[in-house]
């Protein structure tokens, strides 16, 4: 794993009131962060508790630090910052890209907005805390609403070097695909795609189909954040789940258990994919989850 904040050390020069300056980085030590790896700014968010996180690169031909990559809890906080520039040395960014070593803002609303070029776009959002952390190929912000005594601490999956296939892409738009789901899966019954939508960060039902049209079909009034009921905790440990007797699970893990009841659902697999979860049952009861047919989903391969 890699870990993101390095373990702290006395700073040369004392930072300003309400701001921390973390250990200075030598270049050569520097790594690059894997900003084009799916999935790491939301790990990011869900581990951190951060509101917010913006990765900020060098555009040298231009001579400005921007935004590379955005992401929050709704999609809206801190988004205006996505047309902010500033030059090296100007700004929070700046002097984070220019010396190298990262600060932490414990109070953004002691700074001024000499030091902190955005600070009313932070008050605006009521941003309590902030960290910047330099890497070799650009700075990583991430913020609160909550005030943070320290930088949170939290480990990334290794990405050195990376260029294993990313979890498939389920094939959701195209029409056939979850009747063939349901058909090509020993006694499935009915099937459920929750989407992840990121600018909410919510799981929804965006396809659905049943051999009656009715099965689980009120799937479509609930909505999941990432970590919550059975769909939530799939997404979230990026980790296939099967209920083999969903109707006996407590409510608190499962929250349509009562639809499954009425509906007649027994056991339910969830199979997770790049951009979200594959939910499918059946009206007898399953040892294991049968497998999905082929054809389903594409296959994405990415590199660093």
């Amino acid at each position: 794993k890699l870990t993101t904040i390095p373990a702290r050390a006395p700073a040369r020069h004392p930072a300003p009131p309400d701001m921390e300056y973390l250990p200075k980085m030598d270049e050569a030590d520097m790594t690059d962060f894997p900003a084009r790896v799916p999935g790491m700014f939301e790990q990011i968010l869900l581990s951190s508790d951060a509101a917010y996180v913006i990765f900020w690169v060098y555009d040298e031909p231009a001579g400005v630090i921007k935004c590379l990559n955005y992401h929050s809890i709704d999609g809206v906080v801190m988004q205006k910052s996505t047309v902010f520039t500033t030059t090296p040395g100007v700004d929070i960014l700046g002097k984070v890209w220019e010396e190298k070593r990262g600060q932490f803002v414990k109070r953004v609303r002691k700074l001024d907005k000499s030091q902190f070029l955005r600070l009313e776009v932070a008050a605006y959002y009521r941003i309590a805390s902030i960290a910047f952390i330099p890497y070799k190929n650009g700075i990583l912000e991430f913020g609160s609403k909550q005030q943070w005594k320290e930088v949170p601490r939290f480990e990334l999956a290794a990405a050195e070097g990376w260029e294993e296939a990313t979890l498939p892409e389920f094939l959701a738009d195209q029409a056939h695909i979850m009747a063939r789901v349901i058909k090509s899966t020993r006694d499935c019954h009915y099937a459920v795609f929750w989407k992840h939508f990121k600018a909410v960060n919510e799981l929804k039902v965006h396809a659905y189909s049943s051999a009656d049209a009715e099965m689980m079909e009120l799937s479509r009034t609930f909505t999941f954040s990432p970590g919550v009921d059975a769909v939530g905790r799939a997404w979230k440990a990026k980790s296939d789940d099967f209920l083999p007797s969903a109707q006996e699970e407590d409510i608190r893990d499962f929250m349509r258990k009562e639809l499954a009841v009425v509906d007649g659902a027994v056991s339910i697999a969830f199979a997770v994919f790049q951009n979200g979860v594959l939910e499918y049952g059946s009206r007898t009861r399953w040892d294991k989850a049968p497998a999905l047919p082929t054809g389903i989903a594409r296959q994405h391969a990415t590199k660093v």
